[in-house]
């Protein structure tokens, strides 16, 4: 059957006893099979599969994909199979739920790998044992689960915000278990023709898949600009940029990426224009003028025609005359030497090896220091200039370095070195800087909405102490709902446990421990409130939140920096992820305590598997397999970088930014004090403005287009008998679950694809 839901007006006008009870009579389907032997094995199994396609991915990403729509597919495929072999009945659509939550827990317990742990691991250069990990990552997970169960009166049964993958992934299962009926038959055949055609337009995005194939010729760019820049570049020689940035260092660009579209499409037209407006704020004013400032700092990548005389100064540097040419040339190494001198060496390739050298990645490991090539006695006869001289005597990063490093040869050899460079900046830089502000207004405006309307967790607690007054209980789905009891006593229990565990296992003393756990709370309000618009949880963020305050508490404190931050954003992470898995349930008539229970078991099932493989695939030769060209580890890279730059206290962080976060928290508190104000009328979202500082613009475009898209589609073709209206507005949501499923599988799959021809 279709899935029936209240509408904008109910929504907004009905009491939270009036929505229970539309739904217990309307939408609960009693006592049908759900968390069955079968549905648990089936979504631990598939979970802990593609639980691994998440650990390859993040390791070469830093992302973690949702599974929930991809097991769900592979589910039904499975059982309509067995069922028409004869080997077993058919999973009904809630036993399908089920085993998504499992399956969907399970794919998301690598995300502390590659990120908080991996992270740790690369500062201490210490390999955690691999029982430490597995404990650690089930009990983070586990205190999620807890977290969540106040949370989900409110936001799924009250507010009923979208939840956008949750909410897809029960438009699929309602449009494949339905299928007999005529009119889930065709929601079903529109769901497969979009997520045929998305899978299709996935595969033809694959340009190096293609080209293997000898079909390069059909491949879709993944950006859409390609061809401007192109033309611009011979006929105007002109670049579009801000204040001298070029657009694309700024990712503003529009890109084929259909899975945000759907999703767009899902959130609809109010986060998606939320989303575009904070993209414009950010991106197009506060970045530019931050980069002009100085507060996002560049890093620097030479041009191949940095040496203007590439014979004079082999012959220079080679004949080691001075200090200076002395120690560049003993640190080209013996196989430069041999391409640089050989008179059989092409033009272009002693120059590439040139280049190569003259970036400056001097020693083994990346281990370079301030004074590697600088000494008062090697650059005795050399004028250094202004840039140089600031760089002598301080510790330098790693962009940094190679940045020093270059000048100091600028000025030894100005005959030869041009000062041609690039500035590069792109999303990590720009949204180290702009984080603050966006997690300052998603902050502020999650507790704001939160502490609007305390009667929904207070209703909650309601009845647990003393004795009620017959006909007092208003609470029509008590026993269908998670028990709070459960969530009274297990928190604090299972708090203090991670508590202890992170005093045990990484030095954490207990009293930071202690303050992590009220930090968990509010970042679950945060995480859940963007799922819930989005689908998208800003873990990282969080984490980087949770490190900035550590960074006052714990300065110089690297490792508790971090593994603070891993306890709040990981839990919150994990409870947003379970109401995300219990809106499907809720859209399908589910009891939300099976699929809490199935979440855990999906916890223990990703573990098992992630773990071990994790460990014999990153580890087997020390701390140093966490970092490589084929697996860069860029999240763990991020949060390593964040702590290390925070435990050196809050000046660190510019002005602006600290302007940013007062700025930010209070147009939080405006948004949301408005949108009450105008009973949700009011068209701007603070989380998703907020949300645009940790998205690049390009994926906040691409969601708003979609969300535009489907808007137009409903204002255009209003009437009932229009083609258009009957295939595309009445079936918005199968037709962007299908994209997403479609989009999703394919993407698995060839991303396994191509680390495998990687290889």
């Amino acid at each position: 059957m279709a899935i029936q839901q209240l509408d904008e007006q109910q929504v907004r006008t009905w009491t939270l006893e009036q929505k229970d009870r539309w739904w217990l009579e309307h939408v609960w389907r009693g006592n049908m099979p759900q968390l069955t032997l079968r549905s648990a094995a089936t979504g631990m199994i598939l979970g802990g599969l593609l639980s691994l396609t998440n650990l390859y991915i993040g390791a070469k990403t830093g992302w973690t994909l949702g599974v929930g729509i991809t097991s769900v597919i592979l589910a039904f495929a499975l059982f309509k199979l067995l069922g028409q072999l004869g080997l077993a009945n058919e999973f009904t659509v809630l036993e399908n739920n089920a085993m998504q939550s499992i399956a969907t827990a399970a794919g998301y317990m690598t995300a502390p790998m590659i990120s908080s742990l991996a992270a740790y691991m690369l500062v201490t250069d210490t390999i955690i044992p691999m029982g430490t990990t597995m404990i650690w990552i089930v009990a983070l997970a586990a205190l999620g689960v807890l977290f969540a169960f106040p949370l989900k009166r409110r936001f799924i049964n009250d507010e009923q915000h979208p939840f956008p993958e949750g909410r897809a992934a029960g438009i699929v299962m309602d449009a494949l278990h339905t299928s007999d009926a005529a009119r889930g038959m065709f929601k079903a055949r529109i769901l497969v023709v979009a997520g045929s055609a998305a899978a299709l337009l996935q595969f033809l995005k694959n340009g190096d898949i293609l080209g293997k194939l000898k079909l390069g010729f059909l491949a879709i760019p993944e950006f859409l600009d390609g061809w401007f820049y192109t033309l611009s570049a011979k006929w105007f020689a002109w670049t579009p940029s801000i204040n001298g940035v070029d657009l694309r260092q700024l990712s503003v660009r529009p890109e084929t990426d259909f899975v945000m579209m759907a999703a767009g499409g899902l959130m609809g037209i109010r986060v998606g224009v939320s989303l575009m407006v904070g993209a414009v704020i950010n991106y197009l004013i506060l970045a530019p003028l931050a980069i002009s400032g100085g507060d996002i700092k560049s890093a620097v990548t030479f041009s191949e025609g940095q040496v203007r005389d590439v014979p004079g100064f082999v012959a220079t540097v080679s004949q080691a005359a001075d200090p200076v040419s002395a120690f560049v040339w003993q640190d080209f190494g013996a196989d430069s030497h041999q391409v640089l001198l050989s008179t059989d060496t092409p033009a272009a390739r002693r120059e590439a090896v040139l280049v190569a050298a003259l970036n400056l990645t001097l020693n083994a490991g990346g281990t370079l220091k301030g004074t590697n090539l600088y000494s008062p006695e090697r650059f005795a006869g050399v004028a250094l200039s202004p840039t140089a001289r600031g760089f002598v005597g301080r510790e330098l990063d790693k962009d940094e370095l190679t940045h020093f490093n270059r000048q100091l040869l600028e000025d030894a050899y100005p005959a030869f070195i041009s000062t041609d460079r690039t500035l590069v900046y792109g999303f990590r830089r720009i949204t180290a800087w702009a984080l603050w502000g966006g997690v300052a207004m998603m902050t502020a405006a999650s507790l704001f909405s939160f502490f609007s309307k305390p009667q929904i967790l207070l209703s909650a607690f309601r009845g647990m102490f003393g004795r009620k007054q017959p006909g007092s209980d208003n609470d029509v789905l008590r026993n269908i709902e998670l028990p709070m009891m459960v969530f009274v006593l297990g928190i604090p229990i299972l708090g203090a446990l991670v508590v202890l565990l992170a005093h045990r296992f990484f030095g954490v003393e207990v009293w930071m421990g202690v303050v992590a756990v009220p930090l968990i709370f509010v970042f679950t309000l945060i995480g859940v409130n963007s799922t819930a618009l989005t689908s998208i949880t800003p873990t990282g963020a969080l984490g980087k939140l949770t490190q900035l305050t550590y960074g006052v508490l714990a300065p110089g404190n690297v490792t508790t920096n971090l593994m603070t931050a891993g306890i709040t954003a990981e839990v919150a992470s994990n409870a947003s992820n379970l109401l995300m898995d219990i809106k499907p349930g809720y859209l399908l008539g589910a009891k939300p305590r099976q699929q809490a229970i199935g979440h855990v078991l999906g916890i223990f099932a990703g573990a098992v598997v992630a773990v071990p493989v994790f460990y014999a695939l990153f580890l087997q030769n020390g701390v140093s397999g966490l970092t490589n060209e084929q697996y860069p580890m860029p999240a763990a890279t991020i949060w390593r970088g964040v702590a290390e730059m925070l435990t050196k206290g809050l000046s660190e962080l510019p002005m602006t930014a600290r302007w940013a976060v007062v700025v930010g928290a209070i147009l939080g508190i405006l948004f949301e004090t408005l949108r009450l104000v105008t009973k949700g009328r009011f068209w701007l979202s603070a989380v998703g403005i907020g949300l645009a500082a940790v998205i690049q613009f390009n994926t906040c475009f691409a969601m708003f287009l979609g969300s535009f898209l489907f808007w137009l589609a409903g204002r255009t073709f209003r009437r009932p008998e229009s083609k258009v209206h009957e295939i595309v507005v009445k079936n918005q949501e199968p037709i962007c679950g299908g994209i997403i499923a479609g989009g999703a599988l394919m993407g698995i799959l060839l991303q396994l694809l191509s680390i495998q021809l990687d290889r």
